[in-house]
């Protein structure tokens, strides 16, 4: 895949009439496709709108942080309807992660781990990130919209383009690296809208959830760090993943012992 005219023509025929894609924009280069498609919903887009750069400047993850995104990645922000009731908008965040996992293992790539709050994981190194944003009514005619950004890490290692930035990231490894980007791009404008609907009800929230626990290394009692948001620390090790999307942790007797739920905040890693 080498520029974004030919990504664009590898997707565009096998777009819905009314899935995601509708529109769809395909740029070399920006700062932020989430950026990128918040002015494109200023200028009269909504639900539907797919935004993919081959490269951005300025990618950011949840909280203003850095996403390392060096040209051959996939960086996507869509727009997409949210669930009925806006306080269960952030489980898009989740369905946003199993839609990258389902279209990278589609696309012939290996089975990503899941790392709370907003992460995809390779053994230790960060492969991908999330990053969702409900936006209320922002559509042209009024309609709720939610941004939810997806980055893989599907071409360079970032570590390579930015070694003080780049954190634990790592690369995903294909067979076939020339040909993973647009069988990705494919199978996730198929998947995310799918999987978006899904955890507006309770049935599908659960099935999620369940996928969700089973890709997550912190029901398995694996180490963990996360620092909330008035910047206490708390550590210990995973004790699963809560139904309301809190991180469960199992912290030492001499620090207050049992499980504390964490509701809101941020994965330390190193």
């Amino acid at each position: 895949m080498s520029g974004a005219r030919e990504l664009e023509r590898a997707l565009s025929g096998s777009i819905a009439p009314d899935g995601l894609g509708r529109p769809l924009v395909v740029l070399e280069r920006c700062a932020s496709t989430m950026d990128e498609a918040r002015a494109r919903l200023g200028q009269g887009a909504g639900p539907g709108l797919a935004v993919f750069a081959l490269e951005q400047s300025a990618g950011r993850g949840r909280h203003g942080r850095t996403f390392v995104s060096p040209r051959g990645g996939l960086y996507l922000t869509a727009a997409l309807r949210p669930p009925a009731d806006p306080a269960v908008a952030w489980r898009l965040s989740f369905a946003a992660a199993l839609a990258a996992r389902d279209a990278v293992a589609a696309a012939g790539g290996p089975d990503l781990g899941f790392d709370w709050p907003n992460d995809l994981v390779l053994g230790s190194r960060k492969v991908g990130g999330i990053l969702a944003e409900y936006l209320g009514r922002g559509g042209p005619s009024g309609e709720p919209v939610a941004l939810v950004g997806i980055g893989l890490n599907l071409g360079p290692d970032p570590r390579d383009a930015d070694p003080e930035r780049a954190g634990p990231a790592g690369p995903i490894p294909f067979r076939e690296p020339g040909k993973a980007l647009p069988a990705v791009a494919a199978a996730l404008l198929a998947a995310l809208p799918r999987r978006a609907r899904a955890v507006g009800d309770e049935a599908g929230w659960t099935g999620a959830l369940e996928s969700i626990r089973a890709a997550s290394a912190a029901s398995r009692g694996a180490p963990v760090r996360v620092q909330e948001p008035d910047g206490r620390v708390i550590e210990g090790v995973g004790a699963g993943i809560r139904d309301d999307g809190a991180l469960l942790i199992r912290v030492a007797e001499g620090v207050g012992g049992g499980v504390v739920a964490v509701r809101f905040g941020e994965r330390l890693w190193g």
